[in-house]
């Protein structure tokens, strides 16, 4: 499940990029959002998920999961994506993929502190060797890091505050599987999302809906039913089952597979370092995947003494 959710937003990259060219970075949100709407609407009127019983941490987690993982992480990462009102970058893209790939690192430490869940060496080592692989796969697709100077600081710090913001989406799903399930999670909080990010609308500037292109039109559905949907549900279906930083590590290779659709998809060269940074994120989640095993080892069943052996009979 975590593996198809990657797969399902390395794409989603794609066509964010085009639906970017004709609509703004707000509208973008509001529009996958509204699409987004109207699959969770269906999915409540399938699963019809209890409100009643649910107890105030239950719906803390509820409504805290739905409004960080609806506007404030997406808002939060659209506005440092954009531009300034002057009309320049807020981030290079480069700088904006590996401030971003730092979801995992910070998804190992809440979970640390919120959840309990133990950063032990291989973790760290997994998830060390996960992000040096993505950063030699960004240094090799855009060939360096253009550092904003300190006036322009909005951008990175925008982008860490998001990254942050995944990180506690990560957690917050994790913390509600003893709420809901992962069809009545999405469907509860989807509702919630939707709502919050309504009141985003009236500065969306939507009206260039009417011009969007059958290209645009088709971005829009994909990332509102697949981006936002289906994996929604994959996510939470894996991390129903997996620790946070575990499932979390899986993020590293959103950033490879967005590169080598680049290079299938858009011309972009890809080279030797991707090869070698994709290799680095492979070994990250196989250190990762051992840390798991040893981690739910069954214990050796202690030794019990054989009977002693029945007396002679008289």
């Amino acid at each position: 499940m975590a593996l198809a959710t990657i797969m399902i937003w390395s794409f989603s990259f794609l066509f964010i990029v085009k639906l970017n060219r004709e609509l703004t970075s707000i509208g973008v949100v509001v529009l996958r959002m509204e699409i987004f709407g109207l699959f969770v609407l269906a999915l409540f009127v399938w699963r019809r998920p209890r409100l009643r019983g649910l107890s105030v941490r239950d719906w803390a987690l509820v409504l805290g999961l739905s409004l960080v993982g609806g506007p404030l992480y997406h808002q939060t990462f659209s506005w440092s994506a954009g531009t300034s009102a002057a009309g320049v970058s807020r981030i290079d893209p480069a700088l904006l993929g590996l401030v971003l790939a730092t979801v995992p690192v910070h998804t190992g430490w809440l979970a640390w502190l919120f959840l309990g869940e133990r950063l032990s060496l291989r973790r760290v080592a997994a998830l060390t060797l996960g992000l040096v692989g993505v950063a030699v796969v960004i240094v090799g697709r855009f060939g360096r890091f253009d550092l904003l100077p300190a006036e322009q600081l909005e951008g990175p710090i925008g982008a860490t505050a998001a990254a942050m913001l995944g990180g506690g989406v990560a957690v917050l799903t994790r913390a509600a599987r003893r709420v809901y399930g992962p069809l009545e999670l999405a469907a509860v909080c989807g509702v919630f999302m939707v709502a919050m990010n309504a009141a985003l609308h009236p500065i969306a500037g939507l009206d260039a809906i009417g011009t969007l292109s059958a290209g645009g039109w088709i971005a829009a559905i994909f990332l509102g039913i697949f981006g936002l949907g289906v994996a929604f549900l994959t996510w939470a279906t894996a991390l129903s089952g997996l620790p946070a930083v575990t499932v979390a590590m899986y993020l590293f290779l959103a950033s490879v597979l967005a590169a080598f659709w680049g290079w299938i998809f858009d011309d972009t060269p890809a080279g030797w370092p991707f090869v070698a940074g994709a290799a680095l994120v492979l070994s990250g989640l196989i250190v990762m995947a051992t840390s798991e095993r040893r981690s739910v080892r069954t214990p050796a069943a202690p030794l019990v003494p054989a009977p002693a052996p029945a007396p002679p009979p008289s």
